[in-house]
């Protein structure tokens, strides 16, 4: 595929800075930061942004890229990085060693920011992001810190992971925001302790938030010019999901009155990036590659050797996460297709992830713009050599990939958990508030099942939307599969609500339905995503 490297403007608001994704660290295992700069080049000024493990890697995405283009703006290079086994960088969340390769990561951000000029460093790290800040930040020789929301210890934010997180059955594992935390991995969070930074992280830090009295008077010790500030709004970046999340304003406008004023200094030239990764999943061997393609910032996963019939599946925004998936699911599952031959490009939507805004509101589920921008990108795709194009999304993505796959030559479409009840108007609920929500209809849709009211209908050729839409898949002879987690509220309103349309299309050979046991909702639950990756593989056999 001939590609380019995603540059973006910032956020349709900021015109001055630009923002390209770059490989960094160790050529087998390589991690991804997004690099945001001044359009006429690197700045000396280096800010390396380290984020929190877990739900609010999500949430607080939107803080830390509207944070790196307004640093970048003043004239600093802004690194954004994903720890090894999380995000887009390479490795797995059930490898060992998950802390000090996350330190790892972070001390290879700072060496790249060195290599590209930077003679200034500032570390501004999110919760467990800001512990190793403070913790790391002689290491990483940081000339200042910036700690938004640490906690005091690993201690409490261990407590933390267990109150909110849900242990993984027979292990003593859990998962928290649907990323896996390992026996090993909480024992080793633990240990840390700002109360016993062992040297100044800098000559000055800024805390965001509490960080107790006796990490106070440690810093005080060590000599660090400390100042300690609120944040009102905090939460609205931390404490929502992605859908609700919002930009803490006064967390960016605090670091960016703090952080020391950049020296004037002739832009520097960019060294060539590294847009082509090649790394090991499940022992085998897949290339990533950085690409914007209609536009839109991506990730193309491909195998080493494809397959002759190889599909390439997109992997559409669920709710508001980035390209990523929801906690890395979009990631598992693009390396599990690539491993057998597959290729897979997770891609951002305009609004979301890494794409420009260009007016449309961050990440807000689901425009109608978003639907007139897949048609266009299957359409490139196919231009680019890419026959064989799949869609897949989740719930109001899955929604959407049907949709389009009715004007749009698609070769299949894998739609995890669809709502087809939803329509264009609908307000977007999380499943907590749909759940409540649709109960009434719920119930009018069991009863009328009960009476055979909607056999009867259908007998007659009255069907509602979502059957005249699968109707119309079926007749072009679009393979799609619905793919299910256990009890999931869509797959209730196919039972109740069409249940002989749905059976009756079974029977076409192109419409698949399969319930995945145990999986919730946003498939959280980590150890049970080989089966959904299997699910897919047997689909795009039947495609092949």
């Amino acid at each position: 595929m001939s590609s380019a490297i995603v540059e973006i403007a910032a956020a349709g608001k900021l015109t001055g800075v630009k923002t390209t994704g770059r490989w960094i660290g160790d050529a087998d295992r390589p991690v991804l930061g997004w690099l945001t700069t001044p359009v006429d080049g690197l700045a000396t000024a280096g800010v390396l942004v380290v984020p929190d493990v877990g739900a609010q890697y999500w949430s607080a995405h939107w803080t830390l890229r509207a944070l790196a283009e307004r640093l970048a703006g003043e004239g600093r290079t802004v690194l954004r990085l994903d720890y090894d086994g999380t995000g887009d960088a390479a490795g797995d969340q059930r490898d060992q060693g998950r802390l000090n390769a996350w330190r790892a990561s972070a001390a290879a951000g700072a060496c790249e920011l060195r290599a590209l000029g930077c003679t200034r460093l500032t570390v501004v790290g999110v919760r467990l992001g800001a512990m190793l800040a403070l913790l790391d930040g002689a290491d990483l020789r940081a000339d200042e810190v910036v700690a938004w929301a640490p906690e005091p210890s690993g201690r409490r934010y261990v407590r933390a992971l267990r109150l909110l997180g849900e242990p993984v059955p027979g292990e003593e594992s859990l998962t928290s925001g649907g990323v896996l935390f390992s026996a090993e991995t909480l024992e080793a969070l633990g240990t840390l302790d700002l109360a016993r930074i062992a040297r100044a992280p800098a000559l000055r830090a800024l805390v965001i938030g509490d960080v107790g009295r006796r990490a106070v008077a440690r810093l005080s010790d060590l000599g660090v010019e400390l100042d300690v500030v609120g944040a009102d709004d905090s939460q609205v970046a931390l404490d929502r999901s992605p859908e609700d999340a919002q930009v803490a304003v006064s967390v960016v406008e605090a670091i960016a009155g703090w952080v020391a004023p950049p020296e004037p200094a002739a832009p520097l030239p960019e060294p060539p990036a590294r847009p082509i990764a090649r790394l090991t999943w499940q022992g085998r061997r897949v290339s990533e590659e950085i690409v914007s393609v209609h536009g839109l910032a991506g990730v193309l996963t491909e195998p080493v050797n494809p397959r002759a019939d190889a599909c390439t599946v997109v992997f559409l925004n669920a709710g508001s996460s980035s390209h990523v998936g929801p906690a890395r699911a979009w990631v598992e599952y693009a390396r599990s297709l690539a491993a057998a031959g597959h290729r897979a490009l997770r891609v951002d939507w305009r609004g979301w992830g890494e794409s420009p805004d260009e007016g449309y509101a961050p990440g807000r589920p689901y425009d109608p713009h978003t639907h007139t921008e897949t048609i266009a990108l299957v359409g490139a795709l196919q231009a680019l050599g890419h026959e064989r194009v799949v869609l897949c999304g989740l719930c109001g993505s899955a929604w959407m990939a049907l949709r389009v796959a009715r004007e749009a030559q698609v070769a299949g479409v894998l739609a995890i958990n669809p709502q087809l009840y939803w329509r264009w108007g609908d307000p977007v609920l999380s499943q907590t508030d749909t759940g409540i929500e649709r109960t009434d209809q719920r119930l009018r849709e069991e009863r009328g099942r009960r009476l055979r009211l909607w056999t009867a209908l259908d007998l007659v050729g009255h069907r509602p939307p979502a059957g005249r839409l699968l109707d119309e898949l079926a007749q072009a002879h679009v393979p799609i599969l619905l793919l299910f987690a256990e009890g999931d509220d869509g797959l209730g309103f196919l039972r109740n609500r069409l249940a002989r349309r749905v059976a009756t299309l079974r029977r076409t050979g192109f419409v698949h339905v399969e319930e995945i046991a145990g999986i919730d909702h946003g498939m959280h639950r980590a150890w049970l995503r080989p089966q959904m990756a299997r699910a897919m593989l047997t689909h795009l056999d039947r495609i092949g």
